[in-house]
């Protein structure tokens, strides 16, 4: 009885095993239990990262075709390939898509997803750019430039390295300096002019930053480089703790103002920053000693008192201009040789002559001379004047001495009218620098005339200045058309009386009388004549100003004046001045009136035809992206009153990311020589129009938004493969975008060490570039995998590698689900392939394709829409097309059918 117990158990567990296998080959052969995982690896780098796909219970299926698509637009997409690993994946959220066919009905096909595939990565690009604003230019001769990068994303690990440079230059692998704020110095101080190839890399890629130290031949200018930079007082700015800063006799005060285009060369204006200028003065015969240099000063207005003894001043005036004995030299600290002089002379002093001056008692005057203190006044004091009546040969009557130029430098010497007189200047060296002879006679002095009767007559205060204190005296006014005395009147102040109303254009004399002595002078005002100026313009808006309307004369009563243009009223001033002006009037070119207004006359209306004030034309900005950055060339030009301004219309970044740009205007004659502005940083920047180099607004600007991208892959024009049925021949398609055009393609092996060359021994080249612009490889078989270089003109770079797929081993038609109910959309889909045709199930031979889109929805699907549908693609350079077969099923359903069979099988 036992016996039979443990033969039925046995026999029991033997069935019990016998099911269970069979249960298990089920599993694992049924495809309705096929599905796939993956093992992602990080994206250090660019595009590094890897996905590799797990078939889980696929044992029933065979052909496996695996897809990879970024959930981005226009992000990554690897075509169908027959090997589960996804190489070189970029960091990003991927869908990962896998189809196969039933090893027992291979018309079967059956599709996996898994949507959010996570390539984990947080690298940044590397990006190198030069920044203009920190580097130096250099000088013909003398190597003196600095280079400083702006490194985007920098990492610790960075290697720089100097690919090309001007001979001397050494190439290869250097250290700069981190400057802490994303710019790095590169060692030295003499950099030569020329071209520069400086690689920056982080061990994912490599930045190829092009760059020019350009050549200096500017040397530093004045707005005035003649005999009047001297002079004997500090007109500005000076080291005031410089013991060589005093004037002396043998040292003049230079006051040197830099000019325009020296402002505005930004190259200049770094040396000078840097204290790398000097400036020294002699005679022409001979060089300045070195301690007789100073340090140029990077301020516009500075001045300087240069020595240049043993000589003085008092042996180096010259009376004429052709006959210069002195010289400034401005010179390179660094190079001696870098240098331009200013020939001058020293011009021979003067005395500047009063012809109106104050008499304190009657009869005398004083105050008739004044020493200069500019460029007229060069003296070695202390400085004597001798007077004497009539000249030299008479006795001396009078002596005054001047100790320095800063006291006060005119005659307090009392002076009789009417006598003729002679003063000489001598000079610390008892040297006669000057004489002069001169009288002084009385005279009289008329006020402002002021128009009365609606401008149709005048009266003017007057009198006879120089009897200021030969009080009373008489004066009689007579029209000399009539010889009628219209005013006699006696003077017992020294106030002005003012006359009765006069006849415009009709000359009057007045007589006055005192004690004998008789003065005659006449005076005419004639008819006042209107006009119409731009008195001004703002330099930092269009055809905005001062319009000034000049009556000619002042008026006894209030004129109100009105500028407007048809019945839009502009401007309202009321005043009686001979001047109205009406400021900050917005006045475009065009037709105006004005019109005056004066109680109890009768009002007067003129039509204006006005140019307008500063305006532009034409104003804009040429692009174009190089290696160095983006290229500038800024167009159009100012115009005041419609005249175009060649010589006073100035271009200047006015604002843009720091180290972005180069500080500093460019003239219209520069940009006509070629002078462009180069921008280095992404950023918005601000391009201005102004009408001189030092301001900081323009009178129009314009925006440019650089946006510079990277040098990338078009990944949607990638791809390589080989036609199957007998061609062998790997096609290699490959596209880069963005960086900087043209780009270079160079084949190398799948360990991206070994060029493959093509016939000859020379590298393979492309066989052709497409006109879409992809490069196109024919080398390999299906199977192999390769490393292609994709290379801008700026020598920017990356790898990627590709694996040439055989396309008769692929399934190429699919179907988001292959179960349809009724009435829903059925959408096919087709790999990126080329030249599509799809077929119903119940074509015939012959029959027209029902379409030729690549991904064709067939909508409102029905029942009669179930079968087998056809695509045919023509793959590029594929003599034969490509078959691909996707099975539809409708059902005549209400609702969904097995939903979630739906999403796990697809039939």
């Amino acid at each position: 009885m036992t016996k039979t117990i443990n033969l039925v158990q046995k026999l029991v567990a033997l069935l019990l095993m016998i099911v269970g296998m069979q249960f298990h080959a089920y599993a694992q052969s049924s495809p309705d239990n096929w599905t796939i995982s993956t093992q992602v690896k990080k994206s250090d780098c660019q595009s590094d990262g890897s996905i590799k796909v797990i078939n889980t219970n696929d044992g029933a299926l065979f052909n496996h075709s695996y897809s990879l698509q970024e959930n981005t637009p226009g992000g990554l997409k690897k075509e169908p390939q027959t090997t589960p690993v996804f190489n070189f994946i970029p960091a990003g959220t991927y869908t990962v898509t896998v189809t196969a066919q039933l090893k027992s009905d291979a018309t079967q096909k059956f599709t996996r997803t898994l949507n959010n595939v996570v390539v984990p990565g947080d690298y940044k690009p590397l990006d190198a750019t030069h920044n203009l604003l920190l580097s130096r230019s250099t000088f013909a001769g003398c190597p003196t430039g600095t280079i400083v990068l702006n490194v985007t994303n920098p990492k610790p690990s960075m290697k720089f390295e100097i690919i090309k440079a001007p001979a001397g230059v050494a190439t290869g692998v250097i250290t700069p300096k981190d400057n802490g704020d994303g710019t790095y110095t590169l060692p030295g101080e003499n950099y030569p002019a020329g071209a520069y190839e400086v690689h920056v890399s982080d061990q994912c890629m490599t930045r190829s930053v092009h760059l020019n130290v350009k050549e200096i031949t500017k040397l530093p200018t004045a707005e005035i480089e003649d005999y009047r930079l001297f002079s004997t007082f500090f007109d500005s700015e000076y080291d005031k703790t410089n013991p060589q800063n005093k004037y002396s006799c043998s040292a003049p005060i230079v006051n040197f103002t830099y000019d325009g285009e020296t402002i505005s060369n930004q190259d200049l204006m770094r040396y000078l920053k840097d204290g790398l200028f000097e400036i020294a003065m002699s005679t022409i015969d001979r060089e300045p000693a070195d301690a007789q240099y100073h340090t140029m000063s990077d301020k516009r207005k500075y001045s300087y008192a240069l020595d240049f003894s043993p000589n003085d001043i008092s042996d180096s005036y010259s009376d004429a201009d052709n006959a210069k004995t002195h010289k400034i030299v401005i010179r390179l600290k660094t190079c001696h040789d870098v240098k331009r002089e200013i020939i001058l002379r020293i011009p021979r002093p003067w005395f500047l002559m009063n012809d109106n001056p104050p008499s304190p008692t009657c009869g005398k005057y004083t105050e008739v001379y004044n020493i200069l203190r500019g460029y007229s006044g060069i003296l070695c004091y202390p400085v004597t004047v001798k007077i004497r009546e009539n000249s030299i040969t008479n006795p001396v009557i009078g002596t005054e001495v001047f100790n320095k130029p800063e006291d006060p430098l005119y005659s307090k010497f009392n002076y009789d009218f009417d006598k003729e007189y002679f003063i000489e200047m001598i000079d610390a060296k008892g040297k006669t620098v000057v004489t002069k002879n001169f009288i002084r006679k009385n005279r009289y002095e008329w006020g402002t005339p002021v128009l009365t009767e609606c401008e149709q007559k005048y009266k003017i205060p007057y009198r006879v200045v120089t009897w200021k204190n030969c009080l009373p005296y008489d004066v009689e006014v007579i029209n000399t058309k009539t010889n009628e005395t219209v005013q006699k009147v006696t003077f017992t102040t020294d106030q002005p009386i003012e006359t009765p109303n006069l006849e415009l254009g009709v000359t009057y004399k007045y007589v006055a009388t005192k004690d004998g002595m008789t003065i005659t002078d006449q005076q005419t005002i004639n008819p006042p004549k209107r006009e119409y100026l731009a008195y001004s313009g703002e330099i930092c808006k269009r055809d905005v100003g001062v319009f000034r309307v000049a009556m000619g004369l002042k008026n006894e009563k209030n004129r109100t004046v009105i500028v407007k243009q048809g019945s839009k009223e502009l401007g309202r001033n009321t005043s009686p001045s001979w001047d109205i002006y009406f400021t900050n009037i917005y006045m475009p070119a065009g037709t105006y009136q004005v019109e005056v207004l004066q109680e109890g006359c009768p009002p007067t209306t003129v039509d204006v035809v006005w140019k307008g004030f500063y305006n532009r034309e034409n104003f804009g900005a040429e692009l174009k992206q190089t290696c160095t950055g983006l290229e500038v060339t800024p167009t159009g030009f100012a115009t005041f009153e419609k005249k175009k301004l060649e010589n006073d219309t100035y271009f200047r970044i006015l604002g843009g990311p720091e180290g972005g740009y180069a500080e500093g205007a460019i003239s219209l004659k520069d940009v006509e020589k070629g002078t462009k502005f180069i921008l280095t940083k992404e950023g918005t920047y601000l391009l201005g129009l102004m009408l001189n180099p030092s301001t900081m607004c323009g009178i129009d600007t314009v925006k440019i938004n650089y946006s510079y991208k990277n040098l990338r892959l078009a990944s949607q024009h990638t791809s390589a493969y080989a036609c199957g049925g007998g061609s062998t021949d790997g096609h290699i398609l490959i596209k880069a975008e963005e960086g900087v055009a043209p780009y270079r393609y160079e084949l190398w092996d799948e360990n991206n060490t070994t060029r493959i060359m093509g016939a000859g021994g020379t590298p393979l080249q492309p066989l052709e570039i497409l006109s879409n612009g992809v490069a196109h490889f024919v080398h390999g078989v299906a199977g192999d995998t390769y490393t292609v270089r994709v290379i801008d003109a700026c020598n920017n770079s990356f790898p990627q590698k590709v694996t040439i797929t055989d396309l008769t081993s692929l399934t190429i038609a699919s179907s988001e689900s292959n179960v349809y109910c009724a009435g829903d959309p059925i959408q096919l889909q087709c790999l990126p392939l080329h030249q599509y045709k799809w077929y119903r199930p119940n074509a015939k031979p012959g029959d027209p394709p029902f379409s030729t889109e690549q991904n064709p929805i067939i909508p409102n699907a029905r029942v009669e829409d179930s079968g087998l549908y056809k695509v045919v693609a023509e793959p590029l350079f594929c003599a034969k097309g490509i078959e691909g077969y996707v099975n539809i099923t409708v059902h005549p359903c209400h609702a969904p059918v097995n939903p979630h069979l739906m999403n796990r099988v697809h039939r």
